[in-house]
């Protein structure tokens, strides 16, 4: 089985929505994979990221269960810049606005 646990989607910096990366998944045999858009905290603010993030997840969250049983779907983040600002990473993720 092939997992791909490092996919963007249009909430970041990749080239389809989460519908059509599991359209593609699947078309490709993919048994799972995980949509990790980017959450650069220096550009936190201007960016949006907290509602892209959170956009990205719901989306994830949709395709879920759309897909149940023929695809398995995970979220995360690809955090940048948390070292830079471990605290605003805290603020930002753990307890968000």
């Amino acid at each position: 089985m092939i997992y791909d646990f490092h996919a963007h989607s249009v909430n970041s910096d990749g080239f389809g929505t989460v519908e059509e990366l599991c359209s593609f998944a699947i078309e490709k045999g993919i048994a799972g994979f995980a949509v990790t858009d980017h959450a650069d905290m220096e550009y936190y603010e201007e960016r949006d990221t907290y509602n892209r993030i959170k956009k990205s997840i719901a989306d994830v969250l949709e395709a879920r269960e759309k897909y149940k049983g023929s695809l398995e779907l995970y979220t995360g983040i690809e955090l940048g810049g948390y070292l830079t600002d471990p605290e605003k990473a805290k603020r930002c993720f753990l307890f968000p606005p």
